[in-house]
């Protein structure tokens, strides 16, 4: 299992999925990768897909073919919405395998879970998928799993001679194999070995590779092929900073490639067009590339590194789009950021659009070191709607467009009348207007879709930019990405709202049972100070002297004393008396 957040790029690098699996928060995000001008970019208009708090995941894999459908019975009438599942077209799938044992199955511009196959079995990882097929690994029992992603159940198990570490589909065709063959190389302790997994109990051994003599006595923790040299696997093991390279057609030898520090992936980059192949080591230290690996202890060639590395902003993936592309993350938010079009030696350090926290704490309301960073609030300045159409206009006009001030002139004016009248004007001022106009709703829309649950000035914006020219934007061919963007954002902001109101309602519990406690520590305290007050007003009491009869009681205590006394004395001389008399 991972914490914090990882990324899977599927096989046509058009998505991206981004998955999210620390302290209870659970979400597979598919984000689409769209060309902008001479770069790509992560388009806002993915799915984001929130799990249970838990439901942890231990790996997620991308598929292309379609699931082959259920069989049918004979004489069985299928429905209309079996017939929609059998022609509906090939399309990516991201399968993900939880920490329950279960697997999730979604699909780019679905923002919901596809399917779900329940399992009993502790899986480890996801080995391989094809042809409705999902193979998982269990590196306690040493078994694999067969799922079928079409009756969504388990429908075999194999079992394996020795202990699973790693295990992993690969493209072979060799002369034990058939058409019916499911290749995967497992991960030993110390050894790998590609296996057959189609025979019905015990996996057939292919090919026992050769064994490396090292110190690190860990298990082999990544596999990966070559695209352009299928007959290459690449394997390292866990706490390593050494890259194996064997080839299935020489068994009984292998290369080295020497990373200067613990690998933590492996990444395969390959050109078809070009025919050149790079393989990149992710490391802490950056990413280093291995352009020859033929050498018995190859060095790197090249070394990438992000403008930010000091402060662990590091490179996770790298893929080729026309150029070489970096993902990076800020917090759990993936980021896309150009390397170069080409890669030769040496070091190289790219720039990325990294914001260092610790460098902005004057901004901050806390100068704690662990404090919330609240975000930068622009104050209302509402200018009269004249002299904001004029800016609005001039800013609008300019080239290149200076989106930032836009949107600060934009949110530091509230007024609902007065943006009613500028968007109005927009309408009646020249035939540019709709120009700038669906310049206006492009910044505006594209700014609300970040953060559809944040209340701005420009909400009031998009309203009546909607209202007084909706139906002409929405004629706009260019617009339609805005406006599926826009869509998505709100959608999006539309799921947040329960959370945000349950939060709400918490909070103000929280405050309530606060007050509460507050006003029973209040009472407390003046019954205390009462009870105190009333014990020395009594003590005060007892000591006083009255002088005007208020202390009767106590007067005729002792008067009442005296008299008894005098009584008994009375007796004693009478009785005497008579002892007298009679003698």
């Amino acid at each position: 299992m991972f914490g914090g957040a990882k990324s899977y790029l599927d096989t046509s690098g058009s998505f991206l999925a981004n998955i999210i699996s620390k302290n209870g928060r659970n979400e597979v995000q598919i984000l689409p990768l769209t060309k902008k001008q001479d770069s790509v970019v992560i388009s806002s208009s993915g799915v984001k897909i929130e799990l249970e708090s838990d439901e942890s995941v231990l790996d997620a894999f991308w598929t292309e073919r379609t699931e082959q459908p259920a069989k049918k019975r004979a004489g069985r009438k299928r429905n209309q919405d079996s017939e929609e599942k059998e022609d509906s077209p090939s399309t990516a799938k991201l399968i993900v395998l939880l920490a329950n044992g279960d697997i999730a199955v979604f699909a780019p511009g679905v923002d919901s879970l596809l399917s779900r196959i329940s399992s009993d079995v502790k899986s480890s990882g996801i080995a391989y998928t094809e042809n409705g097929s999902v193979w998982t690994y269990s590196r306690e029992e040493s078994k694999i799993y067969e799922f079928s992603l079409a009756d969504s159940k388990l429908v075999k198990t194999t079992s394996n001679h020795q202990n699973i570490s790693i295990a992993r589909g690969i493209k072979y065709k060799g002369a034990k194999t058939t058409a019916k063959s499911v290749p995967i190389v497992i991960g030993h302790l110390s050894s790998l070995q590609l296996v057959d997994i189609s025979k019905a109990k015990n996996n057939q051994i292919l090919i026992d590779f050769k064994q490396p003599e090292t110190n690190n006595k860990n298990s082999f923790s990544i596999i990966r092929q070559s695209d352009l040299n299928p007959e290459n696997i690449f394997a390292s093991k866990k706490n390593d900073n050494i890259i194996y390279v064997f080839n299935t057609a020489e068994p009984d030898s292998f290369t080295s490639l020497v990373a200067s520090s613990e690998i933590q992936d492996i990444v395969i980059v390959s050109d078809e067009t070009s025919k050149t192949e790079h393989v990149m080591a992710i490391t802490a230290d950056g990413v280093q590339v291995f352009n020859k690996t033929e050498d018995d202890e190859a060095s790197p060639s090249a070394l990438i590194k992000t403008s930010h590395q000091k402060s662990e902003i590091l490179f996770s993936n790298i893929f080729r789009s026309e150029g070489f592309y970096g993902i990076w993350y800020d917090m759990n938010e993936p980021k896309i950021s150009k390397i170069s079009s080409e890669i030769g030696s040496g070091e190289l350090v790219v720039r990325i659009d990294y914001v260092d926290k610790a460098e902005n704490r004057s901004n901050n309301v806390f100068a704690s070191k662990d404090s919330i960073q609240v975000p930068k609030e622009e104050s209302i300045n509402n200018l009269p709607a004249k002299t904001l159409f004029q800016q609005l206009s001039a800013l609008l006009s300019s080239k290149p467009l200076n989106s930032t001030k836009i949107v600060s002139l934009c949110s530091s004016n509230d007024n609902s009348d007065n943006i009613k009248e500028v968007i109005k004007n927009f309408a009646t001022s020249s035939s540019e207007s709709s120009e700038l106009i669906l310049h206006l709703f492009e910044i505006v829309s594209n700014e609300v879709a970040k953060d559809p649950a944040k209340n701005t000035s420009l909400s009031v914006w998009l309203k009546w930019i909607l209202l007084a020219h909706g139906g002409a934007i929405a004629k706009e061919p260019q617009q339609f990405e805005n406006l599926k963007t826009l869509q998505s954002g709100l959608n999006n902001g539309i799921k947040l709202l329960p959370h945000l109101l349950a939060l709400q309602g918490r909070l103000q519990l929280l405050k309530s049972q606060a007050q509460l406690r507050n006003s029973i520590a209040s009472l407390d305290i003046n019954s205390v100070q009462n009870e105190i007050t009333e014990d020395n007003e009594e003590d005060e009491e007892e000591d006083i002297v009255y002088a005007n009869g208020e202390n009767d009681e106590d007067e005729s205590e002792a008067l009442s004393a005296e008299d008894h006394t005098q009584q008994e004395d009375e007796v004693e001389e009478d009785e005497e008396e008579e002892d007298g008399d009679d003698n």
